[in-house]
């Protein structure tokens, strides 16, 4: 019996084959000797991985073993007057990988084309690392970790005598397999427990939209409209598995949550366009309109490790839960630039959103009898918490600009951006356990503002310098209006009151070229964010959260001769999260997260003669950071070491057939107190290049 995937996939394939063929047969009929042809095979490619395959697909994203395929495929040509088609493909069926592109194109009518794409994403099966855990150091999900994503588009667009441009798009998109996820469930060794268990989740989800759009120009004014229909529908499966070396039967649960979502949106959209004033000044505008409309069906089933339903002292069966939400805004933007100067332009740029919102959700579970031990559900519901949500933005945003060109050689640009919005939420929450009292309305007000500069100059010839420095705050008040305060059960319906947000970011990159043959660069890379958070109802007590990143990089490229380029590369990133629950003494700590990284890449091509030429890649990064902490919290931090090594040869054999061998080295070596997922790798590819006309 065909699975619902393989009839999909089937249909998929048979829509690409037919608009294949609908859109390739005009120029079958055509002359041919206008036709060119590149088709580059891919007829081998065989990857060794001594150690962790799981982390090398992870890192890579190619897969252990053979694949092979073409990995490029080109028809261009006329068949006709005024006509031309194009054609481009490619398919490593070992790998999942398929591009078809074709379109028609008409000068004078219009054109239709048609897309297909899809890759494959692996990810690494293993779960977290806790290196006081000796028995259960290392613990791995399902091997096979693969999503399938890709991508279906056919668009035509018609031009039209005395009508309006009229272009029509259809996309289908789609995710399928199996994902990794990093809501990690417990793993108990004796009297330690961590959560580093991994959980995973089935993926099957499709898109489908339609898009129709008017393009035109009316009385100087360049305008188009468009009404757009999206609807979506998934289907999930997450999985956690509870571990132990305990016999305690709730240490050792399986837990599976399914989710339904569907949504379906549609969009309007309007705007105009001008330049004027000799195109010395230019305006647009655009107003959209748009509404989703999605909904949700969760189920939660608890087992015992023999896959029994169970319910343990805190259950956690949901039956037929669901959630329906409401989606509705009103956009409207305005950009408007002037050239005071032949030197000097200025732009301001306005943007107006109202945002509504209304949801409700029905949260059932069976949650009796229960016990610490374990006892089978009854299949009654027993506990239904009931929310209402009500939620009302408004938001405006205007930002200024001025770009100068009158210094010679030099680029100066300034900019200042501002944002006001204003949050309103109500939640009415009704609950069958007394011990559930929530509720709350709160105003939140948050001002943001922001300032950009830079400067791109070359002072003189053999120097370039850019410069460009970017300050934000924003200043996040919460008006709460009304709310729970903690019952039994310990909830709050509110505790944040206000939060200051600081991010300063700088990059600059000087180039110095002396000579000819040498040209060195530095490059420099900050970003700085702070939190400043307070609470309800101590305002005075504020809690400080920071993350910087300070990258260093140095560049040196070296051409001898037109036969020989070289390249050099190091770069330094030191960064650090800091939250105050570095500071605890618990075993719930989170310790400052170091994330120093050292990179070396050196790249160097030779062309030996007029038919062959040779390419390496040196890459090596290093990081040292590992903190143990102890005994206490969950180690956090970097440590490992990561190589890779090629030499490729490029060889024109003939005219028209090019043989591409290549061999890579790659590496992965982490410290067995910080991670898991060593491996080493041997890949060889051999490309062939084949062109006729």
């Amino acid at each position: 019996m065909r699975t619902q995937t393989q009839e999909r996939y089937g249909l998929r394939t048979i829509a690409v084959a037919v608009l294949a063929a609908m859109v390739t047969a005009p120029a079958l009929a055509g002359d041919s000797n206008n036709i060119s042809w590149s088709v580059v095979t891919e007829p081998a490619r065989v990857a060794v991985v001594d150690g962790d395959t799981g982390r090398f697909r992870a890192q890579r994203w190619m897969d252990n073993g053979f694949a092979g395929g073409v990995s490029s495929f080109i028809a261009e040509g006329e068949p006709y007057k005024d006509v031309t088609v194009l054609a481009e493909g490619r398919a490593i069926a070992d790998e999942g990988d398929y591009g078809l592109f074709l379109k028609l194109d008409h000068e004078d009518r219009g054109y239709v084309e048609m897309e297909f794409k899809q890759f494959r994403k692996y990810f690494d099966p293993t779960g977290g690392k806790y290196y006081p855990h000796v028995t259960l150091g290392t613990i791995e999900g399902p091997e096979d970790l693969t999503l399938d994503i890709g991508e279906f588009r056919v668009k035509a667009h018609a031009k039209l005598d005395r009508l309006p441009d009229v272009t029509f798009t259809y996309e289908h998109e789609y995710r399928d397999g199996m994902k990794s996820r990093l809501t990690w469930a417990a793993v108990q060794e004796g009297g330690l427990s961590r959560n580093v268990s991994p959980s995973w989740q089935d993926v099957d989800e499709t898109t489908d939209s339609f898009e129709v759009r008017l393009d035109d120009t009316l009385w100087g004014w360049d305008w188009f409209a468009s009404q757009y229909w999206e609807s979506y529908e998934g289907d999930y499966t997450r999985y956690e598995r509870l571990i132990s070396t305990n016999t305690t039967a709730s240490q050792r649960k399986t837990r599976d949550q399914h989710q339904d979502p569907e949504a379906d949106r549609i969009a309007t959209q309007l705007g105009v366009e001008r330049w004027f004033a000799k195109d010395r000044g230019f305006f647009s505008s655009g107003y959209r309109y748009s509404q989703i409309e999605n909904s949700e069906l969760e189920n939660i089933f608890e087992r015992n490790e023999a896959g029994v339903l169970t319910n343990f002292s805190n259950p956690k069966q949901i039956r037929d839960s669901y959630a329906t939400n409401q989606f509705n805004s009103h956009t409207w933007v305005g950009h408007f630039l002037w050239s005071l100067t032949d030197a000097l332009t200025a732009a301001t740029k306005l943007k107006a959103e109202w945002i509504e919102r209304d949801s409700s959700s029905l949260y059932a579970a069976d949650a009796s009898p229960n016990a610490a031990g374990g006892a089978a559900p009854n299949g009654i519901i027993d506990q239904t918490d009931a929310s209402e949500v009500d939620n009302k933005v408004r938001n405006f945003g205007e930002s200024f600009s001025l770009r100068y060109a009158g210094i010679p050689r030099t680029a100066l640009f300034a900019e200042y951006e501002t944002e006001q919005l204003r949050n309103w939420l109500t939640e009415d929450r009704q609950s069958a356990s007394a011990s559930e009292v929530f509720n709350r309305e709160s105003i939140a007000h948050t001002w943001r503002n922001a300032v950009k500069a830079g400067i791109n100059t070359s002072p003189w010839d053999p120097v370039k310098l850019t410069l460009q420095a970017r300050q934000r705050w924003d200043d996040i008040n919460y008006n709460n209006v009304r709310y729970t305060n903690p019952t039994t059960s310990g909830a709050r319906s509110v505790f944040v009151d206000g939060q200051d947000i600081t991010a300063t970011d700088l990059s600059s990159k000087l180039t110095y070229r002396p000579c000819a043959w040498l040209i060195p660069s530095v490059r420099y890379q900050r970003s700085d964010q702070s939190y400043d958070t307070w609470g309800v109802p101590d305002d005075q007590n504020i809690i400080e959260s920071r993350g910087i990143t300070d990258t260093y990089t140095a560049d040196l490229t070296v051409l001898p001769d037109d036969r020989l380029s070289m390249t050099f590369s190091t770069s330094f990133q030191n960064g650090y999260v800091d939250t105050p629950a570095a500071n605890s003494t618990s075993d719930a700590q989170s310790p400052r997260f170091n994330s120093d990284v050292w990179s070396w890449l050196g790249t160097a091509d030779y062309r030996v003669n007029e038919a062959v030429t040779v390419d390496t890649l040196v890459r090596y990064s290093r990081a040292d950071n590992f903190n143990d902490f102890t005994a206490i919290g969950l180690p956090y931090g970097s440590d490992y070491n990561e190589w890779e090594a090629s030499l490729g040869l490029n060889w024109k054999v003939k005219p028209g057939l090019t043989v591409a061998p290549r061999y890579t080295l790659y590496g992965y070596n982490p410290n067995d107190m910080a991670d898991t997922g060593r491996y080493t790798a041997h890949v060889v590819w051999v490309d062939c290049k084949i062109e006729w006309k």
